[in-house]
């Protein structure tokens, strides 16, 4: 392998190590009851879970466009390779080399759109957080539930008086069509989110002489 593809290999799974550390160990670890009691119990709190969605927001925001800048330059450097072995112009194979990973939005847009939808959300105006509770419609189905998890892909993961997930798009959640209930979550939800075997959720009911989920993987 080339010694410049190595190297950006290594430093795509570098940082998706790195991003994975921070989500699990401390964004999530407010989530899930290990710094502050969890969203469920939230009890006129909402102003610090604003600042930890926004948060998890910005960090979601910089390890994708990490991870979609190390794959352009893992594609580039392929098509540059391959270009070179059987190209006879230098600058044929440079600007093959250049424009080939541009195709790259192509497969991905929903993606991409949804990365543009959580940077409006995190640096403009934030409405809806971890320990809302919101309801929806989308084509005709309501859902409703505490908003317990958000992602770039999946949007707001909202967990049900059941303990089912649902998921709200941020592109929804931008344009204001949900209705969010800002007081303290009803007394059901923590039956809820321990019943929806969301990982790490319910670390913060687990004994303290039981090992908790989080266990150490800097080793």
């Amino acid at each position: 392998m080339h010694p410049d593809r190595w190297h950006a290999w290594r430093s795509a799974l570098a940082l998706l190590y790195v991003s994975s550390t921070i989500d699990w160990y401390i964004v999530k670890a407010w989530r899930d009851g290990i710094v502050i009691d969890p969203p469920c119990q939230s009890k006129g709190n909402r102003p610090s879970w604003l600042l930890v969605t926004r948060v998890w927001l910005l960090h979601r925001i910089a390890a994708t466009v990490g991870f979609f800048v190390a794959l352009w330059t893992i594609v580039g450097l392929a098509w540059f390779e391959l270009a070179k072995h059987n190209g006879k112009s230098d600058w044929a194979i440079y600007l093959l080399g250049l424009v080939s990973p541009s195709t790259l939005p192509l497969f991905l847009r929903s993606y991409i759109a949804s990365l543009g939808h959580a940077f409006g959300l995190a640096f403009g105006n934030l409405r809806i957080s971890l320990s809302d509770y919101v309801s929806w419609e989308d084509d005709g189905k309501h859902s409703e539930g505490i908003v317990y998890d958000v992602s770039i892909d999946n949007g707001y993961r909202v967990i049900d008086r059941h303990g089912r997930f649902h998921y709200l798009p941020l592109a929804q959640a931008r344009d204001g069509n949900v209705t969010i209930d800002e007081r303290d979550p009803p007394p059901w939800t923590c039956e809820a989110v321990k019943g929806s075997q969301l990982m790490g959720a319910s670390d913060h009911w687990m004994p303290r002489t039981h090992p908790s989920s989080r266990r150490l993987i800097l080793r």
